[in-house]
């Protein structure tokens, strides 16, 4: 399974999984499985949390903070992102005629490697069960019920968990992985480069739009959970949540 190509990538796989690609050739026009699984679910699943929160006489955390509204937003943003960047590599690997200058042009036409999501998705399950169990499910049960201990075990790790994966593994892979592996090929520097850029002027286009993608996320992130705090006395910001936002504003700097 390639993710070279913007209509297969890694989450277009799990979404299928889950009857998104069987959605997908049966409704009309191409809609891929990723877009369909992030819109649908976040249509269905915010809903009927909220609602079922609300009548039970637990905290609605679209009432609490209006900002969580962006959350949504953010899910789809970070689809279209890793679809649309994902399209531009390709775009960039032929005007760079990878094809034809390199030995072995998978390593760099290819450059989200299959292991690379699972890898992000089972760090970020991990971390959501450890806080989970940390902050105790007796006290996630009295803050929101039964939809809190789903929310905290499936929803956010398994279902908003792989949005992120994908959209953190094609950051990872045009930052770093793509630089790398086009050192270490045959293609080289064009010294003929009228830009005088050595014909790395595309790559070097997309890595800043990408990076860009990022701080935007980063932005929605802060919005959803800092932002309150200004208006309010609202409850501090959970460990998860700051050590969430530090960690990919480290790396986001790093890169």
């Amino acid at each position: 399974m390639s993710q070279s190509q913007e209509e297969d990538i890694w989450l277009d796989w799990y979404a299928s999984k889950f009857g998104f690609g069987w959605l997908s050739d049966h409704l009309p026009g191409e809609i891929p499985p990723s877009y369909l699984y992030g819109i649908v679910l976040t249509l269905v699943i915010d809903p009927v949390t909220s609602v079922w929160t609300y009548f039970n006489g637990y905290r609605t955390v679209y009432l609490d903070n209006p900002y969580f509204l962006l959350q949504p937003v953010g899910l789809v943003v970070s689809i279209y992102a890793s679809r649309s960047l994902l399209r531009a590599y390709d775009d960039v690997m032929e005007s760079m005629n990878v094809e034809g200058r390199a030995d072995e042009p998978t390593s760099l036409t290819e450059i989200v490697p299959n292991w690379l999501p699972w890898l992000i998705l089972l760090a970020g399950v991990s971390f959501f069960w450890i806080n989970a169990h940390r902050i105790g499910f007796g006290r996630i049960y009295d803050d929101s019920g039964a939809v809190g201990i789903v929310a905290a075990l499936v929803i956010n790790p398994l279902v908003w968990g792989p949005i992120g994966a994908q959209f953190i593994s094609v950051y990872l892979s045009i930052e770093l992985r793509a630089p790398y592996q086009l050192v270490n090929s045959e293609v080289g520097i064009h010294f003929f480069d009228p830009e005088r850029l050595g014909g790395l002027r595309p790559l070097g286009e997309l890595i800043k739009q990408t990076y860009y993608y990022m701080v935007i996320g980063l932005i929605l992130y802060v919005l959803i959970i800092y932002h309150p705090l200004l208006e309010t006395q609202g409850p501090p910001p959970t460990t998860v949540a700051n050590v969430t936002f530090t960690g990919i504003w480290l790396v986001t700097v790093a890169t």
